[in-house]
């Protein structure tokens, strides 16, 4: 074990660089005497129990728990621990460091400049041949404190929700005027700490898509705030007195009507169930606050109470498996340890060169193979189609949006090419094509319109959209399946919107149900509904134009 001391760019503490295991650590010099520092040369134990999960679905690659350090005095700390998805992004970390590094640093140049964020207390990460493999994150647990998104949809105090726009508008003002810029501002990203009688503190967190850039232009001022408003879907009549507050807060004051024409045009729904600038908006009683108790920790937000899921490394024979721990069940494992076996004696649902699928005991097992030698150098940098689809997956189902649900993928590699991919995923009980459906046509357009509309809203487009690739279970609900053209853009402009629904109308002619003028007359109808869109009559004119032109 080594002990170095180093000062720590424009503060005034220093930093300790410690090699425990092999792991190299930066730790605070605070700690630096803490019994529980041994525990980090295995840091890997600290996500077993009895570590409490604080994400309830895990982005893949990633894990967050909770963790109590028994000592004098004892510490509650959050522990995140990242690894690479793929070269590209192997590659980026061993050129500008782990994640867990950068966010170390940079929340100890925010709390100098004055910001409030989780207290960083330690970053390890772990090098092979100079390449990063892992890096883990540890911060002060904040105890009582609450994600934006969760109080935005249950607080129902009108004083309290303008407290909370103005604070917010403040922080970002702040966060201009000091040289910050936030390309990732969910509102998961930001927790409130109750502070009685001054009212909410903001504290920042997963700093990931928090970047210094001084000065800030008003061009890139007026992206993060269209980042924010856009995410952040807040109410219009709350994004109007934001922008207010934030226009006077900054060192420089700026035009209101000037920042309104950068910004340009947002989305006019409401999307959270009370306005503080609309009493009418507001319910008689407030709901029940949540339990602090289940509160996520600082710097790591959560998708919602209950125990997590996240993805773990098996190897079973030549095949290294991700596979989500709650799913790893023994016919699960039989299907890892011989995929190519389950693939010839299963049902066999698609035979082809490109891909093989077979069906069986409730699973679906899709094997992609190599088509050309341009995409094996291409998966080199984008991951490979087994594991874009298992991600894409993941993405759907923390948004709600129905598919398949991911088990497991596995890549088989020659040195660092994938030369064959596995995705292991649920079978859809009863599942019939969009083409084949012969259950109520209206019923069945205004559910198909109702999640491409979420589709859209959650900033996913899908560039192979056709009838076989939305099936109906048993219950008539339709689920989106074969990822592979799926695209997550954030935000879906009118034109791709428009290109994904051209490209099903244009499949509809083999459908083997008829779909009349009417019909589709509906279903933008219910389409621009769940959208929160005006005119269905433009959508209907796009969809032709582009249909002529395909």
């Amino acid at each position: 074990m080594t002990d170095d001391t180093q000062p720590d760019a424009g503060l005034q503490t220093p930093i300790l660089r410690r090699r425990l295991g092999r792991f190299d650590w930066l730790i605070a010099h605070a700690v630096r005497d803490a019994s529980w520092l041994e525990q980090l040369e295995r840091p890997q134990q600290l996500l077993q129990p009895p570590a409490q999960p604080l994400k309830r679905r895990p982005a893949p690659g990633q894990g967050v728990v909770r963790v109590r350090f028994e000592g004098d005095p004892p510490a509650e700390m959050a522990v995140k621990h990242a690894t690479p998805r793929g070269l590209l992004e192997t590659v980026k970390w061993t050129w500008r460091g782990s994640p867990g590094r950068r966010a170390f640093h940079l929340a100890r140049r925010l709390q100098a400049t004055g910001f409030f964020t989780a207290t960083p207390i330690a970053a390890g990460e772990r090098r092979s041949w100079g390449v990063v493999r892992e890096s883990f994150l540890l911060t002060r647990y904040l105890a009582g404190a609450t994600p934006l998104h969760l109080v935005n949809a249950q607080c129902a105090d009108r004083q309290r929700r303008l407290g909370i726009v103005r604070s917010l508008a403040v922080l970002y003002a702040a966060l201009h005027d000091a040289g910050f810029h936030h390309q990732d501002p969910s509102q998961a990203n930001f927790l409130l700490v109750p502070q009685s009688p001054a009212g909410d503190a903001i504290a920042l967190i997963d700093l990931d898509g928090l970047r210094q850039r001084a000065p800030i232009s008003p061009a890139a001022a007026a992206a993060d705030l269209r980042r924010l408003l856009r995410r952040g879907r807040i109410p219009r009549r709350e994004r109007a007195w934001f922008l207010a507050v934030y226009s006077r807060s900054r060192t420089k004051p700026v035009a209101m009507r000037r920042l309104l024409d950068a910004i340009g045009p947002l989305p006019r729904q409401p999307t959270f169930p009370h306005c503080a600038l609309n009493e009418r908006s507001l319910p008689e009683t407030a709901p029940p606050a949540p339990n602090p108790h289940s509160a996520p920790a600082a710097g790591l937000p959560s998708a919602g109470p209950g125990p997590g899921d996240p993805p773990q490394q098996l190897r079973l024979g030549s095949l290294r498996w991700r596979v989500r721990s709650s799913m790893l069940t023994p016919p699960v494992e039989t299907i890892l340890a011989a995929p190519d076996r389950f693939l010839e004696e299963a049902r066999v649902l698609k035979p082809s060169r490109s891909a093989a699928v077979s069906a069986g005991g409730g699973l679906v097992l899709k094997r992609h193979n190599l088509r050309n030698w341009t995409d094996a150098v291409l998966d080199l940098f984008r991951g490979s189609r087994a594991r874009r689809s298992f991600d894409k997956a993941c993405h759907l189902e923390r948004r709600g949006i129905p598919t398949a649900r991911p088990v497991a993928m596995a890549d088989q590699r020659v040195g660092f090419l994938p030369l064959r991919s596995y995705f292991l995923m649920d079978e859809i009980t009863g599942a019939v094509p969009l083409g084949r459906w012969n259950g109520d046509k209206r019923a069945a357009c205004r559910a198909v319109a109702e999640l491409l509309a979420r589709l859209h809203r959650a900033g996913f487009t899908h560039r192979d959209l056709k009838g076989a690739n939305i099936l109906f279970n048993a219950a008539g609900q339709p689920h989106l399946i074969d990822l592979d053209g799926l695209r997550r853009v954030r935000h879906v402009s009118d034109a791709r919107a428009a290109g994904d629904l051209a490209r099903l109308a244009q499949d509809a002619p083999d459908w083997q149900w008829r779909l009349t003028r009417a019909d589709r007359a509906r279903f933008l109808c219910d389409y621009c509904a769940a959208r929160g869109l005006p005119d269905w009559r433009w959508w209907w004119r796009a969809i032709a134009t582009r249909s002529r032109t395909g």
